[in-house]
């Protein structure tokens, strides 16, 4: 992992200095989709395979570094294992939402790994009538709720 640093914004910056091992700073967001054209599990390995086929981009290629002496920067990762941040899942059947949101509390559960890049994407099958699932986690020195909600309003 070798890469630029940067300074680490005051407000990015927080969402590390805040956190606890019974505080932790992350948010996420639950989508769920009912595909029109093909099963819901075609559907959801097709989503799957399009996350691991994409780029990690500013700023979700970074990892936080807090030197010694030095003010906290973001290290751009040359390399990410996407399989460590993209997974798929599928609920034992049969399935209901509320087997989704328990699922969902265990993976929200914790503390981030600050060695990898700050975010986690869950793609879920198995669901009834259809449907599937996109869980979606990531620091909030990565995004904001805001800014996480424009962008699930882009998918």
């Amino acid at each position: 992992m070798t890469g630029e640093l940067r300074d680490i914004p005051f407000t990015e910056l927080m969402a590390y200095v805040l956190e606890t091992d019974t505080a932790p700073t992350h948010i996420g967001c639950i989508e769920i989709f009912k595909p029109q054209r093909e099963s819901s599990t075609r559907a959801a390995q097709r989503i799957y395979q399009d996350f691991l086929k994409s780029d990690a981009g500013e700023p979700f290629n970074a990892i936080p570094v807090f030197p010694r002496l030095k003010r906290p920067q973001w290290k751009v990762c040359e390399d990410i294992d996407l399989d460590r941040h993209v997974h798929f899942l599928t609920l034992e059947s049969p399935a209901s939402i509320q087997h989704l949101l328990d699922l969902v509390g265990k993976l929200h559960e914790g503390k981030m790994d600050r060695d990898v890049p700050g975010w986690e994407n869950y793609i879920i099958d198995g669901l009834p009538d259809n449907q599937c699932a996109l869980y979606s986690k990531y620091h909030h020195a990565y995004m904001d709720g805001n800014t996480f909600a424009m962008r699930s309003e882009r998918l």
